[in-house]
């Protein structure tokens, strides 16, 4: 009876081949994280994550603690695989030599298949072959699945929770008063338009930097641009954040070409914080009204 062996086995996960082999290669750490009922840690001991001839210490629980230090002997992103061999551990006390290649073969769009295959010699005749071993790497190549589609089905669904608004409308008024409106004197917005606005109130800074902080609906003043004509205020506290983890809204004045009037552009970024909570359309009507009536007001000082 030979003591050279080989064993495989082959599983159907739902995610992507190549983000599969990337926790198999790049990203190892993850793995006791992802599964730390089967592998408790796994050590960068010499070289570098993602790269041939990287050495590693895992410390794995099969039945018992184990310990495994291995060298990667290859990583293909032909193939999508990964060859370890085992140099250290408690495997050597039944094996003189020990390797696992783990490779992912994309079926469908969003399918995988993950082929383990073993290849060992065995100290002697008594050592029973790795079956064990192998429906590990099997269970732990489902947990790995699960978790990487539970996470692109989390990622996915949190960029559907992220969007942007925007309008524009023309004013009399010039660029340089508009911009100079929101990013040097909030605190006039209620005079100029009392039904919308009721007050505007310094909090924290100083009125026109960067970094203030404004009581209206709570807003921190995140960016002026002088050159660009645009101001940039984020929401930190207040109702906005009762439906939005992220409320960014930037007001930007151009002057027409023709040197009369301006165009003013409203731009809100915002992610929700669950499916049911509507575009904040009536936040960009607003935008658009406050700016009518603080034109009004400019153009009836002018006259």
């Amino acid at each position: 009876m030979s003591l050279k062996g080989n064993l495989e086995a082959e599983v159907e996960i739902k995610t992507s081949a190549l983000k599969f082999l990337e926790v198999f290669s790049s990203t190892l750490y993850n793995i006791p994280s992802i599964a730390p009922e089967k592998i408790q840690a796994i050590e960068l001991i010499e070289g570098g994550w993602g790269t041939a001839g990287a050495i590693l210490l895992c410390n794995y629980e099969l039945g018992v603690a184990k310990v495994a230090k291995v060298v990667v002997e290859d990583i293909s992103l032909i193939t999508l695989s990964t060859t370890f061999k085992v140099i250290e551990g408690d495997l050597l006390t039944e094996f003189k030599d020990f390797k696992a290649t783990v490779q992912a073969t994309a079926k469908g769009v969003e399918g995988t298949i993950v082929h383990w295959y073993f290849e060992y010699e065995k100290l002697h005749e008594g050592i029973p072959d790795p079956q064990s071993l192998l429906e590990f790497a099997i269970d732990l190549s489902k947990d790995i699945g699960d978790y990487l589609r539970a996470y692109f089905n989390y990622l996915e669904k949190r960029m559907s929770l992220k969007g942007n608004l925007g309008a524009e409308v023309e004013i009399k008024t010039d660029a340089k008063t508009f911009h100079d409106v929101f990013s040097a004197r909030p605190h006039h917005i209620s005079n100029m338009t009392p039904e919308k606005i009721k007050g505007v109130d310094l909090h924290e800074g100083d009125l026109g930097t960067a970094g203030t902080i404004l009581v209206w609906n709570y807003v921190i003043v995140e960016a002026i641009d002088d050159v660009n004509l645009s101001t940039t205020f984020t929401v930190i506290e207040g109702d906005l954040l009762t439906e939005f983890k992220v409320f960014r809204n930037t007001v930007k004045a151009t002057p027409k070409a023709n040197g009369e009037g301006t165009i003013v552009l409203w731009h809100i970024e915002y992610e929700k914080l669950h499916e049911g909570i509507p575009d904040p359309h009536s936040m960009v009507k607003l935008g658009i009204h406050l700016t009518k009536d603080i034109d009004n007001h400019h153009v009836n000082q002018a006259n």
